[in-house]
């Protein structure tokens, strides 16, 4: 459905200032006939530059510029300069004096005015990567900065033709009034950074945080049609693991009986057991290659029983813990297997017709050959619950049906 493209190492630099109405950012509009997010309105910044992980520009920076790795850094500076027309590191008087370097090497206005790049008034903010499917793909980190006292900047009239100080709240209104284009990535930031009073404590506050997870939004087939997720969606991170490789042809459907390969060593089949606390059914994993085990069996039905055989060898059956949903058909698959259970003994209340062969100890490891699986005692869902985790750090969480 999507071009393989990889996406290109790009930095954006939001810069905050204080005003009676509370703290603006700086926006530019890009020129209509940009080829990426032509019209919209967005923050300085750019792909970097083979001259960003110039030695004699990484040697200027103060501070620690480490994650993301320093070119980033020069580049959000850089890229704030030449697009906005500010220069993070010096007064009002002296960036305009500067101003005649904006289409020059930057590393010439930092060797020539014997500049630094102030990674210490940087703060690392977010981490985007465009979607599969444009025809242009960034891999974007957003940094943030309160701007210097008295530079208003400008836009640089070729790659952007107007800019704008505005309040988080106002861009998000006009965006919503279809006055002003806004990117996801764009609103994300905005509708955060407005609950802050001042330019510095939103600096402070960011920070503080620990590094930003990615961004990266993603493709997949189903009924309604080919669908794009993003990170809020519940189906983001399943759409991840189960297509790596971005081609957009995994589903998000969660259909009861349908196996769906999630990875090389992991199989989900929901059981047709739909409800209020099982969602579409309970999720029954298979996992290994070869000899396999199945984690949480799920309800004792018939056909889904039947469905789970036809996955191949079953030697091992876990169960992370007892409620209705997930163990009662150990032991009807162990009848027809001859397979292993194991887990932990089923509290009163619960599955009285499980009974494990072996009884998993928190740290216990289930070599499956090619993988191997680990049990976590994780208790509050249930008394007796484990998380089973692979050695390749994948983890079925054992409240999720």
């Amino acid at each position: 459905m999507t071009v393989k493209l990889l996406p290109r190492p790009a930095s954006t630099l939001i810069l905050l200032r204080d005003s009676a109405s509370g703290p603006e950012v700086l926006m530019l509009q890009r020129t209509q006939s940009a080829v990426f997010l032509g019209g919209a309105y967005v923050f300085p910044g750019g792909s970097l530059d083979e001259a960003d992980a110039n030695p004699r520009i990484l040697k200027r920076i103060r501070g620690e510029a480490k994650v993301p790795p320093a070119p980033y850094w020069v580049a959000a500076m850089r890229e704030c300069f030449e697009e906005a027309g500010i220069l993070l590191g010096v007064d009002a008087k002296r960036a305009e004096s500067l101003m005649h370097y904006r289409k020059r090497p930057f590393v010439e206005l930092l060797e020539n005015e014997d500049l630094q790049i102030p990674a210490d008034a940087i703060a690392y903010y977010g981490h985007w990567i465009t979607a599969p499917g444009r025809s242009r793909r960034f891999d974007t980190r957003f940094f943030l900065a309160v701007a210097p006292e008295g530079q208003a900047g400008s836009h640089d009239a070729e790659e952007t033709i107007h800019d704008v100080w505005i309040t988080p709240h106002e861009a998000l209104e006009r965006g919503a009034r279809k006055e002003i284009e806004l990117v996801p990535a764009t609103q994300t930031t905005l509708q955060d950074l407005k609950s802050f009073k001042t330019a510095r404590e939103a600096f402070d506050a960011v920070r503080a945080r620990p590094e930003p997870e990615v961004n990266r939004a993603c493709w997949a087939l189903g009924k309604d049609g080919a669908k794009l997720f993003r990170r809020a969606d519940p189906q983001y991170f399943e759409i991840h693991w189960s297509d790596a490789e971005e081609t957009g042809e995994t589903t998000y459907d969660l259909t009861a009986g349908v196996p769906k390969r999630l990875d090389r060593y992991v199989r989900r089949i929901i059981a047709p057991n739909p409800g209020v606390m099982t969602g579409p059914g309970t999720n029954t994993y298979v996992v290994g290659e070869g000899d396999l085990a199945v984690i949480d069996p799920g309800p004792a039905i018939a056909s889904h029983i039947e469905k789970i055989q036809e996955q191949g060898k079953i030697r091992w059956i876990l169960c992370t813990h007892t409620h209705q949903d997930h163990s009662p058909a150990a032991a009807m698959l162990k009848a027809a297997t001859g397979a292993q259970i194991l887990g932990r003994p089923a509290p009163e209340g619960q599955d009285a017709t499980f009974k494990p062969d072996f009884v998993l100890e928190s740290g216990q490891r289930v070599d499956l050959g090619a993988i191997g699986l680990r049990a976590i005692h994780t208790p509050g869902h249930a008394s007796n619950i484990s998380a089973t985790c692979s050695s390749r750090r994948r983890c079925f969480s054992p409240a999720i049906t």
